[in-house]
């Protein structure tokens, strides 16, 4: 009977998971799986990134470098390092999956993870219903932000956030009675917090932000005055100290990964972050091709088809955003959530309601001017933010569980009462505008492979090698990377590395970024001959997959 009644409890947000996994991923599954998520610049290039994890775990590849502006070493450093990725990506490929197919199940499994893991906290530490719940993972896991950032996968990272936050708050309802226990979950915590600064910078730094915000100010609300001594009476020191040595294990894999960039002088300029950064009117663009809200921002001049708009087309969802804040309302003036046993309800989601709001502030732009420039001088690490509109994918997030917290006693209290099926309504409209008609998967498993597939592999005594350049546009910068990927691409099916390179930094003196460019041989032979390989350098031509060896004077000597 007990099995049977959980049963029931469970179907409707088991059910609602898996529709959105299939409306989130309907481009892939309906294109018989070829569809990937993202563009052929930046989403080929983080899976070239999540395949140099398999690559260095089977010998052919080293870790810390990837076969990409060879012999630079480090270069794993000029990117995000999808490192907790490589959990689900490695076990995929040692199944059979192909490099763009298991980067797409990762993706699918990590969309999976958040939405049991915020359906989870909501009913296990909030008491939300069930079904309830999953609707609010629906919201967070299947975002329209995650859609419209589909080429930016280091923003999935998102999905492991509510499991931080189990962990801290059972830390928290352990202290002072299950200490080893709370220690044990703290450190879990700290040490999860501490690896996503390797796999997804901007969700870890902003999610560290938020908590250093979040957590004073709902011990506070809780304690009052007697914060301090509240907190070491209820054995808050220890796990507090377990956080704290949990996120420094976490964060050492950061500082080898990142150790070659930290000593290097490459920084952006504050004026590329105000370039970025989200105006008041991007706090409402959900993008054109929202079900719900594209055509009317459209008409309105807030959504926008540029380049740009993927970076300031991840607000949160007008709906979604107006519950979080009539909800933070609701707490404040004490119409909901005033039991004594919900206390700590009350107080962190009336803490996490001021921390984003103070976020919202921070990164804002206006008249060319941001006050993050107080953040980028004082704050470590907020020099290498840049297109700061993204922390609202955590946003998204910590609406939905206060708006869905709300939303659960005033059901309660409006039962029987049109105030109920309105409520109701609002969360179905909630769910309606996470659904964005444009297309997010332009990668095509079948049109990659048919590029790579006929390059035979190099001749003997070629430890490295670069492309030739396919004809384009002189002006064309998108085909110049398509290219440079390609070549890293066929490194890796190859196992030979290549001297092209594409990444927000690249090795000093490295100076084949444009391969339309006149330049561009005569640049990669000075690099060979500079770095002491220039005897052992090929030149592939990839549309016919003709190998030769490059002349110092950079003409081309056929492999006969």
């Amino acid at each position: 009977m007990r099995s049977e009644r959980a049963l029931r409890t469970w179907l409707a947000p088991a059910a609602i998971g898996l529709g959105g996994l299939v409306l989130f991923y309907r481009e892939f599954l309906f294109s018989g799986f070829d569809l990937v998520a993202g563009e052929r610049g930046d989403a080929r290039f983080i899976t070239f990134i999540h395949e140099n994890a398999y690559q260095s775990l089977i010998g052919r590849s080293t870790f810390l470098s990837p076969p990409m502006y060879f012999p630079a070493q480090g270069t794993l450093s000029y990117s995000d390092a999808f490192l907790l990725d490589a959990l689900v990506y490695v076990p995929a490929r040692w199944l059979g999956a192909d490099p763009f197919l298991a980067g797409e199940i990762t993706y699918a499994a990590l969309s999976l993870i958040g939405f049991a893991l915020l359906t989870w906290l909501l009913v296990g530490y909030a008491r939300v219903r069930p079904w309830l719940a999953g609707c609010a993972g629906f919201v967070f896991a299947y975002s329209n932000a995650l859609f419209v950032g589909g080429n930016h996968a280091q923003l999935r990272a998102v999905e492991l956030t509510p499991l931080v936050v189990i962990l801290l708050l059972q830390a928290v309802r352990d202290s002072g009675r299950q200490g080893r226990r709370a220690v044990i979950c703290a450190g879990c915590g700290g040490l999860l917090a501490g690896l996503m600064f390797a796999t997804g910078y901007y969700v870890a730094w902003f999610q560290l932000l938020l908590l250093c915000l979040a957590a004073p100010l709902a011990g506070w609300l809780v304690a009052g005055r007697r914060i301090i001594t509240g907190f070491a009476s209820a054995g808050g020191a220890p796990t507090a100290i377990g956080f704290a040595a949990g996120f420094v294990a976490g964060v050492i894999p950061f500082f080898v990964i990142y150790w070659p960039f930290l000593r290097s002088p490459h920084s952006f300029a504050f004026f590329s972050y105000v370039g970025c950064a989200p105006t008041l009117a991007d706090y409402l663009n959900v993008g054109p091709g929202n079900l719900v809200w594209g055509p009317v921002e459209a008409q309105a001049g807030i959504a926008s088809t540029s380049l740009l708009a993927l970076e300031t087309s991840l607000a949160v969802t007008p709906t979604v955003l107006a519950g979080f804040i009539l909800s933070a309302i609701a707490i404040g003036r004490g119409a909901r959530l005033t039991e004594p046993s919900e206390r700590g309800v009350r107080a962190v989601s009336l803490a996490v309601f001021v921390a984003v709001g103070l976020l919202y502030l921070l990164v804002v732009r206006g008249s060319g001017h941001s006050l993050f420039w107080f953040a980028w001088l004082t704050i470590p690490g907020a020099g290498a933010i840049r297109c700061a509109a993204r922390f609202q994918v955590l946003a998204n997030g910590c609406a939905v569980a206060v708006a869905a917290i709300v939303l659960d006693r005033a059901m309660t209290g409006w039962a029987g009462t049109w105030k109920r099926w309105a409520l109701l309504a609002a969360m179905i409209l909630a769910m309606a505008e996470q659904v964005n008609l444009s297309s997010s998967s332009q990668v095509s498993r079948a049109a990659e492979n048919a590029v790579l597939d006929p390059v035979p592999p190099p001749p003997e005594g070629c430890r490295a090698f670069y492309v030739a350049e396919r004809p384009g546009a002189p002006d064309d910068v998108l085909d110049e990377s398509f290219q440079q990927i390609d070549a890293m691409l066929l490194a890796e099916r190859l196992g030979v590395p290549t001297l092209n390179g594409y990444s927000a930094w690249a090795p000093e003196g490295w100076t084949m970024g444009h391969i339309h460019d006149p330049a561009y041989e005569p640049g990669a032979l000075a690099w060979a001959a500079r770095n002491g390989i220039a005897d052992s350098v090929c030149r592939v031509d990839i549309p016919t997959g003709t190998w030769s060896r490059p002349a110092r004077s950079s003409a081309a000597m056929p492999i006969q």
